[in-house]
């Protein structure tokens, strides 16, 4: 009798830690499948994020198609990064790329060969704190040099670095510095591209630079008059002013081959017509001239 006993209570005692054995087993898998990597807790966070980042991609888009309806441009870039400084949306510039931050996720935005925006792309979490220059003015010309006004964002404390040079990748030596973002270019020769270079230095020592070109023309400066004809949907630019005797004016629809003539057609809603006048020896600065068409379409009953 006693024998059965203990035989009986090896036999439970082995069953119980095979119970226990295949709890702790089972209660393993089932928090691996909750919490685990794969599990549905890190599964439904992941969804989460995903459909937030979506989310802001899609709130980002919608504001560079507002952007592109309401003020169609050439300057597209500038122009939709201009418009989210606006809206308190961070922007910057490194090597070449563009970054936007909005609701604590960074996007990269990628252009195309013919530099329009054709998508975003999302890179990580973070707040971007880099300078941005939104625009260099030109707010002064006479016929020794050029005035210029730097407008940037997030420069509190930080410093402005002036160059200037006659190719777009040589600048020569920075010709100074100061803190308001003005600054007045002495210009040595007449009629020669000058590509004047700024950059941003933060507070903290992060930087971003922009450069534009200018110069001093022998050929006297015009805002040129015109008027738009519409057709079929297609416009046509007539420049209407009158240009002193010895110059002509030019037309270009890509700011670099010009025609000389005074109208342009079959033009588009949006298109950019650039205008400058030259004579047989100089080419004066070119202007950009929108094509808007400004007469809303009536539904006739």
């Amino acid at each position: 009798m006693n024998k059965f006993l203990r035989k009986n209570n090896g036999v439970t005692l082995l069953a119980l830690m095979i119970t226990v054995i295949i709890i702790i087993i089972l209660s393993t898998i089932s928090l691996n499948s909750i919490k685990g990597k794969k599990g549905i807790i890190s599964e439904t966070k992941d969804s989460q994020e995903t459909a937030e980042i979506t989310r802001t991609k899609q709130e980002l888009l919608v504001e560079l198609a507002e952007q592109r309806t309401v003020n169609p441009s050439n300057a597209e870039i500038d122009e939709y990064l201009n418009h989210l400084e606006e809206k308190e949306i961070k922007t910057t510039e490194k090597d070449g790329k563009y970054y936007i931050e909005k609701d604590g996720k960074i996007f990269e935005m990628i252009v195309n060969n013919n530099n329009k925006i054709s998508s975003l792309e999302y890179k990580r979490e973070g707040t971007l704190t880099a300078p941005r220059i939104k625009n260099i003015q030109i707010i002064e010309k006479n016929e020794t040099s050029i005035s210029i006004e730097t407008i940037a964002a997030r420069m509190e404390g930080g410093t402005y670095f002036y160059y200037i040079g006659t190719s777009e990748n040589n600048f020569g030596n920075y010709v100074s510095s100061n803190s308001t973002g003005e600054y007045t270019y002495t210009i040595p020769t007449k009629d020669t591209d000058y590509y004047i270079k700024v950059v941003a230095k933060s507070a903290d020592n992060q930087e971003c630079s922009k450069t534009i070109k200018a110069k001093i023309s022998s050929i006297p400066d015009s805002d040129f008059e015109y008027k738009v004809a519409w057709q079929n949907g297609k416009a046509r630019i007539i420049i209407t002013n009158e240009i002193a005797y010895g110059y002509r004016v030019e037309l270009s629809t890509n700011g670099t081959d010009y025609e000389k003539t005074r109208e342009k057609g079959n033009l588009n809603d949006g298109s950019t017509v650039y205008a400058r006048i030259s004579s047989t020896t100089y080419t004066g600065e070119a202007k950009t001239i929108q094509i808007v068409d400004e007469i809303k379409p009536e539904l006739s009953v």
